[in-house]
């Protein structure tokens, strides 16, 4: 197999992928409202908050109706008052987090398009590296310091302190702690990691297929006439495609005999 060779467009391509991996996993993380039920009874918020889970549960849900595509357009706590900075401070979070959606949905078709129309993948092997070394140097933070690490993330999102609550002006603060966010950096970095080692994944299989078929197509060259260039340069651009088929051929041949194309 010869080495893999990259471009200006491989890199744009990987640049993308790695933002809408990226926005993917965020997205999904404030979409999951489990991870804030199974919250409210480990870290015990009811109890800390002064809040009953009832109402902690519905000002969450209102919170993240708010921050999805589609939302409402003014955020109204039914059972706890907002000051005027805590407003100016969810309209910033919504503003983000709508557009990683947007982005994660829009990135999804247009690589989607590209996956099916592009022959060469490299860029998704490209993606692996970018994504990994971003998700090793946040968990890595975490680990180190979650609190630093939570005021250098709100520090580049943000250009004021508007962040850091008054629990007397914001109460909703009280049943937000820092080990639930805690909680969703960590889900976003495994989401992250998933989603990377599944493109690799698919990178490997193709990788995989066309070792198969070099192997018997070299083969077979070896032991009858050479075949011309062009269908030689058309096999190699067009057969890796179909992975799979190949595979099941590969193993169907070897239990049959040697292999023939």
């Amino acid at each position: 197999m010869e080495e893999k060779k990259y471009n200006a467009g491989d890199f744009i391509l990987a640049a993308l992928c790695s933002l809408t991996v990226i926005c993917l996993a965020v997205s999904i993380t404030v979409w999951f409202r489990p991870l804030y039920y199974l919250d409210m009874k480990l870290l015990d918020i009811p109890e800390e908050s002064g809040y009953s889970e009832e109402i902690c549960r519905e000002n969450y849900d209102v919170l993240i109706d708010y921050n999805v595509i589609g939302g409402p357009s003014e955020l109204k706590f039914p059972d706890m008052p907002m000051s005027e900075h805590g407003r100016i401070h969810f309209e910033e979070v919504k503003r983000i987090f709508v557009f990683m959606q947007v982005e994660a949905l829009a990135g999804i078709a247009v690589l989607v398009a590209v996956y099916f129309r592009r022959r060469e993948k490299g860029w998704m092997h490209m993606t692996g590296f970018v994504t990994v070394a971003i998700a090793a140097a946040v968990l890595l933070a975490v680990v180190i310091d979650w609190e630093w690490a939570f005021e250098i993330m709100h520090s580049l999102l943000f250009d004021n302190d508007y962040w850091l609550f008054n629990p007397k002006t914001d109460p909703v603060i009280k049943i937000l702690p820092d080990e639930f966010f805690m909680h969703c950096g960590i889900m976003i970095i495994g989401f992250t990691a998933a989603f990377t080692a599944g493109l690799e994944a698919q990178e490997r299989w193709k990788s995989l297929a066309s070792e198969f078929y070099f192997l018997d197509i070299t083969t077979e060259k070896s032991q009858t006439e050479q075949l011309p260039s062009h269908r030689w340069e058309s096999a190699k651009t067009i057969l890796p495609s179909c992975a799979p088929k190949l595979i099941l051929c590969r193993i169907w041949n070897q239990l049959k005999g040697p292999a023939r194309l």
